[in-house]
């Protein structure tokens, strides 16, 4: 998802992407993220699994497929995590300084961000603003390098502020999915009901009236849109896993079908 969005706010920003960007972006998205999983499943607290129907006792207790594969195979995991980040560093410096600094200061507040995550699970609590932060750490990875060699970087609001929008949407889906809110409150309330969100994307696409939905972000942002308001339907087929696979689909298929 991440070298997605990465390529289509480098051709929006007229930047061609190197394999080193490329292999820095995925490499540092695959470090956070099993950094996150082995984290939580150090977290994890016997007198807290024994609550029923919270959602931090949910979170802790591992429910999930991929949290009992770290917890078996933790070490493997652990120098896995090890080499890719050695070798991630290396690339990192291969590259202009510029670069280097932007991506240790992104990388240390991604560290703190798991690290306050680690230590209030430690407590029984829950990070107020989570899904916020993640969307926006997201954001700054993907954007990071054609941000900085961009010629004309504000062009780039735009879309960062597209990606927030939706990462933001769909950290709150899976949230409240792990939950195990109702479903029919999955879906955000101040924003259009999903029935409103699908008709509007399929307007947006097909008639082509206006210059954003013509552009390669308008596609994106509406086709990623769309496939996030189908997540509470496919929610109520399916499981938790299939639903937040679909959650996280929607922002790659997205983001695809525009680079197509």
């Amino acid at each position: 998802m991440a070298l997605l969005w990465q390529e289509l706010f480098a051709r929006s920003a007229g930047v061609a992407l190197q394999r080193a960007d490329r292999l820095m972006l995925g490499l540092s998205v695959w470090i956070v993220y099993l950094l996150d999983h082995l984290l939580d499943a150090a977290s994890i607290r016997p007198s807290l699994t024994e609550k029923k129907n919270t959602f931090l006792a949910r979170q802790l207790s591992n429910h999930a497929p991929r949290h009992y594969f770290v917890k078996r195979h933790r070490s493997l995991l652990l120098i896995l995590l090890l080499a890719a980040f050695f070798f991630d560093l290396f690339i990192a410096w291969q590259l202009p300084s510029s670069i280097f600094l932007a991506g240790l200061v992104l990388g240390g507040i991604a560290f703190c961000y798991l690290c306050s995550n680690f230590f209030l699970a430690l407590q029984g609590r829950w990070l107020h603003g989570r899904e916020m932060v993640i969307a926006l750490i997201f954001v700054g990875g993907s954007a990071l390098i054609p941000l900085l060699q961009a010629r004309y970087p504000f062009s780039l609001l735009i879309p960062m502020g597209f990606l927030a929008f939706l990462g933001i949407l769909n950290c709150l889906l899976i949230a409240r999915m792990e939950r195990n809110a109702p479903l029919a409150s999955l879906w955000p309330r101040p924003l259009p009901p999903p029935k409103w969100i699908l008709g509007f994307s399929f307007f947006f696409l097909m008639l082509g009236k206006t210059s954003l939905s013509r552009s390669c972000l308008g596609i994106t942002f509406w086709i990623s849109l769309a496939g996030l308001a189908m997540v509470p339907a496919i929610a109520k087929k399916t499981d938790y896993e299939v639903a937040s696979f679909a959650a996280d689909g929607a922002l790659i298929l997205g983001a695809a079908v525009a680079l197509l």
